[in-house]
């Protein structure tokens, strides 16, 4: 098994350098004399794209506790039953009307199918659904207990000795947002309102259905708090709006860096140690 990763900010420590670990330093392909000479500017540049992200990653938070304050309104008005007939009714139609415990030998991955990027929220859902033919839609407002699915689904079918992909949300990494069973080809996945997906586009999707989480709310309660939820989802969308306007703004002043190590790069160089990494790989295939 080998793996790449980037440096900073995604940073990853070698536990075995040498033995398991490699750093692979493209700094011995550049020229310090032809970059020195724009060391202010780099300098100036990379000051502008921490402050960038600094701006971003705190809309983010602030996106978070307001989206934290819309969850808590309704809960207030959570039916238990409702949602115990919803989620028995899914449960029985991904696992069956004998649900299992225990068989097989369960193994599961924490992955990623979306990002929050300067192109906005992107997602490789037609690649990770690729081979799925029973797909199963969760939509409902935040709070109404879709969150909830997701992981006990996850839950059940590890316990059930099935193997599990289970896919976390970009901006809130502690829910999950899609949970496929390849042994099944069965998915179930998180409808908001975010995210552009068609389910026409899985070339082997079979069969497609919706549960609406929306029917857990007592309605009559909302309309208690219905100016407190139209504010949260008003400062919502512009502290998501202004964090991806911020993301993209760093990636254009990081853009303007990279032309500086443009002309002080040797890509021959870099090219030599990108066959020798790659011949390296695939040996360890043979």
């Amino acid at each position: 098994m080998v793996s790449t990763v980037d440096t900073a900010p995604h940073v990853v420590d070698p536990q075995n350098p040498g033995a398991v670990d490699e750093i692979v330093n493209l700094g011995e392909f550049w020229d310090v004399s032809v970059l020195s000479k724009h060391k202010e500017a780099i300098i100036s540049v990379n000051e502008r794209v921490g402050r960038h992200f600094a701006t971003a990653y705190s809309s983010l938070l602030m996106a978070k506790m307001v989206r934290e304050e819309e969850k808590s309104y309704r809960s207030e008005a959570f039916c238990c039953s409702r949602f115990n007939n919803l989620t028995g009714d899914l449960f029985r139609k991904v696992f069956g009307e004998k649900l299992m415990w225990g068989g097989g030998q369960p193994k599961d991955r924490h992955l990623f199918a979306s990002a929050i990027t300067p192109n906005g929220i992107v997602h490789h859902l037609t690649t990770v659904l690729d081979e799925v033919e029973f797909l199963y839609m969760v939509e409902g407002e935040p709070g109404s207990g879709k969150e909830l699915i997701f992981t006990e689904l996850a839950g059940y079918a590890y316990r059930s000795g099935l193997k599990v992909d289970v896919y976390h949300c970009a901006f809130d990494p502690a829910q999950v947002d899609l949970v496929v069973l390849p042994e099944r080809r069965v998915a179930v996945i998180n409808l908001f309102p975010e995210l552009a997906f068609e389910p026409a586009s899985l070339p082997n999707l079979k069969m497609c259905e919706k549960f609406d989480t929306n029917a857990c709310l007592d309605a009559g309660k909302l309309n208690d708090y219905a100016e407190e939820l139209a504010w949260a989802r008003e400062i919502y969308d512009r502290c998501l709006d202004r964090a991806l306007r911020h993301i993209k703004k760093a990636k254009q002043v990081h853009d303007e860096m990279e032309r500086y190590y443009v002309e002080a790069m040797d890509f021959d160089g870099v090219e030599a140690k990108r066959r020798e990494i790659l011949a390296r790989i695939l040996a360890y295939a043979q």
